[in-house]
C-alpha cells in the first residue's frame, strides 16, 4: 500500500524536539559491525527501553571509520511511547532478505520491558543515505569547480533497510529533504514535496544516484518481547 503526500517545512516543530542517538560498537567480525544505541521510553522504573542498532559490512567500517561516526553522529530520533499498540493495518508481509553488500541495516528491538506484552512506538527519525558529491577544485580554465562523487563516502550505493526485530510490520512515512530517491516494496519514487508512505516488515530506502538523501523517517510499530544484544 503506498501514497504520497507533501514534505514538511523547516519550521516543523517536531524537528526541534529530535536529539542525537548515542551509537556504542556492540560487535565487529569479519563479515558485519553493529552499533547500538539505548533509548528510555519513560521516565518511570521499569519503562520500555528501546535498542537501536545500525549494521553494515565490516569492511566498510574498517575502510571509512570516520565516515562511519560521523554519519552515526548525524542521525537525530524522537521516539515515543504509545498508550495502545498501533492497529494491524494490513500491508505487504512480502519479505526481502537484507543484503549487507548492498545495505545498511537500522533494526528497533526491544532491550528490556517492565510490562508483560507488546509496546508500541512511534519514531521519527532524520538520516542520509547515497553518495555525497562536493566541489573538487577550479576548472584550469577559471570556470566553476568540478563536482564528483566520493565513491568511500559511507552510504555509497548502499540502501537503508529499516525493521524491527519482532519481525512485525513498520508503517512509515519516508520525507525527503534534500534530493530525491526510491523507497519500497512497492517501488515508490520520492523527492522533495512528495513524500511516501508504506507498510511492510522492511521499509527500504535508496537514493539516485551520484547524490545524496537526506530524509525524515515518521513511521508506528510494536515490538514484542525479543532479546537483542546490549554493549
Amino acid at each position: 500500500m503506498t501514497d504520497q503526500s507533501s514534505g514538511t517545512g523547516p519550521e516543523d516543530p517536531v524537528q526541534e524536539q529530535l536529539q542525537p542517538l548515542d551509537f556504542q560498537l556492540i560487535s565487529d567480525d569479519p563479515e558485519s559491525a553493529s552499533y547500538q544505541a539505548l533509548v528510555e521510553l519513560g521516565p518511570a522504573p521499569g519503562s520500555p527501553v528501546l535498542a537501536v542498532t545500525v549494521t553494515l559490512a565490516s569492511s566498510v567500517l574498517h575502510q571509512a571509520e570516520k565516515s562511519v561516526l560521523d554519519l552515526l553522529g548525524g542521525m537525530k530520533a524522537l521516539f515515543v511511547l504509545l498508550p495502545d499498540p498501533p492497529p494491524d493495518s494490513g500491508g505487504s508481509g512480502d519479505e526481502e532478505p537484507f543484503d549487507i553488500t548492498q545495505q545498511l541495516l537500522i533494526e528497533f528491538g526491544l532491550a528490556s520491558s517492565g510490562g508483560p506484552g507488546p509496546v508500541g512506538v512511534a519514531v521519527d527519525m532524520v538520516t542520509v543515505t547515497g553518495v555525497v558529491p562536493r566541489p573538487t577544485g577550479m576548472d584550469p580554465a577559471g570556470g566553476a569547480a568540478v563536482e564528483k562523487a566520493l565513491a568511500n563516502t559511507v552510504g555509497a550505493n548502499l540502501e537503508d533497510y529499516w525493521r524491527t526485530t519482532s519481525n512485525q510490520l513498520l508503517t512509515a512515512t519516508v520525507i525527503p529533504v534534500i534530493g530525491k530517491g526510491t523507497i519500497r516494496n512497492p517501488m515508490t519514487p520520492v523527492w522533495v514535496g512528495h513524500s511516501g508512505h508504506l507498510t511492510a516488515k522492511e521499509v527500504i530506502v535508496a537514493a539516485d544516484a551520484n547524490q545524496a538523501l537526506t530524509y525524515d523517517m515518521r513511521g508506528q510499530f510494536y515490538l514484542a518481547r525479543h532479546n537483542v544484544q546490549k554493549a
